[in-house]
């Protein structure tokens, strides 16, 4: 199943979440929009980490697993922030 999630964030910021499961298995996610994070592969990490999540994981481990590679990192998000992600992305596999 594909779906898609384009949201403006409060203050101007757009979002927008494609992503690909089956059943089960979250498959392709793609994090994209007019926010800026520092270092830059910090959402290319969160969207390898969130591929083979179970799709019944929900919002609280989807946040969990953000913000693990945020700290990791040492990211700086910029108009954005991982509970907005995670409920986005929980928002379109649920829509």
């Amino acid at each position: 199943m594909q779906k898609e999630i384009i949201h403006k964030i409060p203050n101007g910021k757009l979002v927008r979440i494609s992503l690909e499961y089956d059943t089960t298995i979250l498959q392709k996610i793609k994090i994209c929009g007019d926010f800026f994070v520092h270092p830059e592969e910090t959402i290319e990490e969160m969207e390898k980490v969130l591929r083979h999540l179970p799709v019944e994981a929900g919002e609280i481990r989807i946040k969990q697993k953000l913000d693990e590679v945020a700290h990791s990192k040492n990211a700086q998000l910029i108009g954005i922030d991982t509970q907005t992600v995670a409920s986005l992305i929980h928002e379109a596999i649920y829509q």
